[in-house]
């Protein structure tokens, strides 16, 4: 068995899926602390934008009842309108260790200043890198976009496409 990935899949990969989708996922993942028992600001911002970019998926939000430890959470929840064929469900929490606050959130981002935007680095050397990535949001923006593949607008293109 090796580590590496064969050349195939990742032609594959890189063909299927669109890197504009992801990162503009990752934006508005990232848009927002989301701390645990607290993301339902992240799953509305997130359905609208899922909504707004793939209309032609159905994109839902479904809160939680509040209490303790758990006041405003909630889940997104989309579908497809493909028929009767089975649904797969794609898992990944939407929350994070940073509360919003500062003062509080020094203790991971290492600073007292607010938590700083997605930054994106282009090029040969392309980067990402922004607060959640690691534990969630990067999880959550594959998830999403990879969940939209097989379902392409009605025009028949599997991405929007911008004029």
């Amino acid at each position: 068995m090796t580590d590496e990935v064969p050349e195939a899949l990742c032609r594959a990969v890189d063909a299927a899926v669109d890197p504009d989708a992801l990162l503009d996922t990752l934006a508005v993942l990232t848009a927002g602390p989301s701390p645990y028992g607290r993301e339902h600001a992240t799953a509305r911002r997130l359905a609208a934008f899922a909504a707004d970019r793939w209309p032609h998926l159905s994109w839902r939000v479904d809160p939680l009842p509040a209490v303790d430890g758990l006041p405003d959470a909630a889940n997104l929840v989309a579908t497809s309108t493909h028929g009767d064929a089975d649904e797969l469900l794609l898992y990944s929490h939407l929350d994070t260790s940073l509360t919003g606050d500062p003062g509080f959130d020094a203790a991971v981002t290492g600073h007292d200043g607010p938590v700083p935007a997605l930054r994106r680095r282009v090029g040969p050397d392309a980067v990402v890198d922004g607060f959640g990535l690691g534990v969630a949001r990067a999880a959550a923006a594959s998830a999403l976009v990879g969940f939209v593949l097989p379902f392409p607008t009605p025009d028949g293109c599997p991405f929007p496409v911008s004029d």
